[in-house]
């Protein structure tokens, strides 16, 4: 009976450690309860919306004002990747000020690898990103986890 219990625990909490947040809050609230999670918004008129998910096959950006914590601000974002872009779940470039920024979808367990890794080098005194996982807003909906990429 031991070794069953143990063997159920270990799928669980891997699902949980991998799932980047994805059951934290739920996606049809308006502001769903993220815990300590950064939450960062990203607010477009409805043609910078037409914008950014043109931009799957245009790569044009679209205007947007963000809010992270008490900043805000005006940059523009869309869609990254090639082959990613057909993801239900996309993967985005923001700039704000001429910096990029990459907003990297959370997926089984990558984006923590991501932040272990850069760690890792900064820790070395490497060249790394810096990276945070956040929760993402577009226009007020509760898109996800993703990992904050400081390109």
């Amino acid at each position: 009976m031991r070794k069953i219990l143990k063997f159920a625990i270990i799928p669980v909490l891997s699902l949980l450690i991998f799932s980047c947040g994805e059951f934290v809050g739920l996606a049809d609230n308006d502001d769903p309860d993220v815990g300590s999670v950064s939450k960062v918004k990203i607010h477009l008129t409805d043609r910078e919306t037409e914008t950014l998910y043109g931009s799957v096959s245009t790569d044009d950006y679209a205007r947007c004002r963000i809010e992270k914590g008490s900043w805000t601000g005006e940059g523009k974002i869309k869609v990254r990747g090639y082959t990613s872009r057909m993801h239900s779940k996309k993967s985005f470039m923001l700039k704000i000020d001429g910096k990029k920024y990459v907003l990297e979808r959370g997926q089984s367990g990558g984006g923590v690898d991501n932040r272990i890794a850069m760690r890792a080098y900064q820790l070395a005194g490497l060249p790394a990103c810096d990276t945070e996982t956040i929760a993402l807003f577009l226009n007020d909906e509760y898109i996800g986890c993703y990992n904050f990429i400081t390109y």
